[in-house]
């Protein structure tokens, strides 16, 4: 290639001289020319094939980062994990308000019994004539008072004993035994009507067991 180069550039330079010698040309003519040659040089010079390709270069530094790219679809859920450990136990809450008392319960360990199938209805000043039942109790509490009653149309009615005691108290056995007249009142005033009733026998300590009175009219 360099020989190349410098033919190209002798055979320019003797054009030149003939040129300039055969025709006698001015000196502006001359430089004209010497211009023109040397222009023709570097085209030939661009023209000419290029050499070896030399080595790499040093690796070049990193670019900036570009920019993030759009979230990709969501994936399946995975399984589920096994469960966890048992927490602790935790503080006892503070006591809750007291219910409402309820109704007293028929123990099963108290039985009350009239042996009477019928009792005539008492008569007279103070029910003097008639009315009076035997009534016996058991496994009520040791020496607690036991109260008698019959509901009778939504009121209370308290048969009244027929002896001069106004209470009864269950014995050291629970158990207690008396005759009581089908009247209410301290004087016994109040006689109860011929009728079906449930007499109910309770104690203080919430022990209850019931009866049936059957009171029928005096002849």
């Amino acid at each position: 290639m360099v020989i190349k180069q410098l033919l190209l550039t002798f055979v320019a330079e003797n054009s030149t001289k003939e040129f300039l010698m055969s025709h006698s040309l001015n000196s502006r003519k001359a430089f004209y020319l010497l211009t023109v040659s040397i222009v023709a040089l570097f085209l030939a010079a661009a023209c000419a094939s290029p050499g070896a390709q030399g080595p790499a270069g040093p690796k070049g530094a990193p670019g900036d980062p570009g920019l993030p790219g759009n979230p990709g679809a969501a994936g399946l859920p995975g399984d589920p994990g096994n469960p966890g450990a048992i927490g602790s136990q935790g503080l006892q809450g503070s006591q809750g308000a007291k219910g409402p008392q309820g109704n007293p319960a028929t123990s099963s360990a108290s039985s009350l019994v009239i042996p009477a199938a019928e009792v005539t209805a008492c008569s007279g000043k103070r029910c003097k004539s008639g009315g009076t039942f035997d009534m016996r109790g058991a496994g009520f509490t040791p020496g607690s008072p036991v109260i008698i009653e019959v509901n009778i149309g939504g009121e209370t009615f308290f048969p009244v004993l027929s002896s001069s005691s106004t209470d009864i108290y269950a014995n050291d056995n629970g158990a207690f035994s008396g005759i009581w007249k089908a009247a209410s009142g301290r004087r016994a005033e109040t006689g109860m009507p011929a009728g079906t009733y449930t007499v109910i026998a309770s104690d203080a300590d919430g022990n209850q067991a019931s009866a049936v009175l059957n009171i029928v009219a005096a002849a």
